[in-house]
């Protein structure tokens, strides 16, 4: 029960960094491409 928990904790903290992620690396990705 605690592993799934932390399982279900682990995935939220991974899709909260990944909207993190996409609103700072995509936009200096995007603008070292038009660069």
């Amino acid at each position: 029960m605690l592993f799934y928990h932390n399982l279900v904790s682990l995935k939220i903290t991974l899709k909260k960094v990944m909207e993190y992620g996409q609103y700072v690396y995509l936009p200096s990705l995007r603008r070292k491409y038009i660069l």
